[in-house]
């Protein structure tokens, strides 16, 4: 190596060890806050809110970005009423949906009963003329000693 070269000096520690050296400091200037959403799913004990960010010490190691430390935002609210509101009209669509295709079944229901008490008639009053004239064909028929006397 040339002699007019400067040499760099190498940070003697790995970038993974910096970061942790990092999260250490934030974690020791954190403020303890009421555990966040992340912080209460995942059972930790604490929720410390380093002074000038509105992200959990925990929900920053994963970048989580939704941190609720601090409470909802009122847009967050918003988003819930309109879910809700939304929600509630396709219930109503549906219920309204499910109300026309109970009153077609019940009046299907009544179309084939009326259908079946007509044929049920039917087959019946056939029956009757069968037999009317049946009886009017024996009454009428020749005897068979009538037919062909010598």
């Amino acid at each position: 190596m040339p002699p007019n070269r400067v040499r760099k000096k190498r940070s003697q520690k790995s970038s993974t060890d910096r970061r942790r050296d990092r999260a250490s400091a934030r974690n020791e200037f954190a403020v303890e806050m009421a555990r966040c959403t992340r912080c209460k799913e995942k059972n930790l004990s604490d929720c410390r809110v380093p002074s000038g960010d509105d992200v959990c010490t925990a929900c920053a190691k994963v970048h989580n970005t939704a941190c609720d430390s601090f409470g909802y935002d009122s847009s967050a609210f918003q988003r819930l009423v309109l879910q809700k509101r939304q929600l509630d009209k396709e219930r109503s669509e549906a219920d309204q949906a499910l109300g026309v295709a109970l009153a077609k079944v019940d009046r299907l229901r009544r179309q084939h009963q009326i259908l079946e008490e007509k044929a049920r008639r039917m087959f019946d009053q056939e029956g009757e003329v069968l037999e009317e004239q049946e009886r009017r064909e024996a009454s009428t028929a020749p005897l068979p000693a009538q037919v062909d006397a010598p």
